[in-house]
């Protein structure tokens, strides 16, 4: 422990980025609750109003998801095979799939993507807390809808900029990787830590962010 990199005896130091995982979410919270301090949206408007495919419970096909249900993680939207599928460990960096394109097919009925069953929870939206990846997915790509910006984009205009986080960033190809810890796995039965290696996946405002 205390190395950035194992292999290369790198020590981590107050600089060196590692990724965060779900504390992402506060980012992507905060990009979303800025928009609405700008009056671009209220808090219980369907998310729907504000999309190019729509997103509804199949269980529950008349009730509104919000954007304060996504927030609250009670908007009925389940993890499913898709969004797993899409971790890139071991082929790629960052993510092969744009978080549109993603999105549109995991909540598009007749997709390869889409699970009535497993998209989805068998629970009235609003009604039930249920920890959702693909709901803060969401949430980013609304950032993108309503600001006319790149997620990643946004976040950096908007949020890293103003706060001097300017080596923070959600992508391996736009951060120092001279800064960057190596994502480990460990075997607790043989005492050894392996490399994962740098990846990536399409629901990136999840869980993606690297920083310091």
């Amino acid at each position: 422990y205390g190395f950035a990199n194992i292999e290369q005896k790198r020590p981590a130091t107050t600089d060196t980025l590692f990724q965060i995982a779900s504390v992402s979410k506060l980012v992507t919270a905060t990009a979303i609750m800025q928009l609405q301090e700008q009056g671009h949206f209220h808090l219980d408007d369907d998310i729907n109003q504000y999309l190019p495919f729509k997103v509804r419970n199949p269980h529950y096909p008349e009730k509104q998801i919000t954007f304060r249900m996504l927030l609250s993680h009670t908007g009925s939207i389940g993890d499913g095979p898709a969004y797993w599928d899409s971790y890139t460990i071991g082929k790629s960096e960052d993510p092969v799939i744009p978080l549109g394109d993603f999105l549109a097919a995991y909540f598009t009925p007749d997709s390869p993507s889409y699970h009535a069953d497993k998209n989805f929870i068998n629970s009235e939206p609003g009604t039930r807390l249920a920890y959702s990846n693909i709901g803060f997915g969401l949430l980013g790509y609304l950032v993108e809808r309503i600001s006319n910006i790149p997620f990643n984009e946004y976040c950096r205009k908007e949020i890293f900029e103003p706060l001097g986080m300017l080596s923070t960033g959600w992508f391996n190809g736009k951060i120092d990787k001279q800064k960057a810890a190596m994502p480990y796995g460990y075997d607790a039965l043989n005492k050894s830590h392996t490399a994962i290696g740098y990846y990536g996946f399409a629901n990136y405002p999840d869980g993606l962010l690297k920083t310091s």
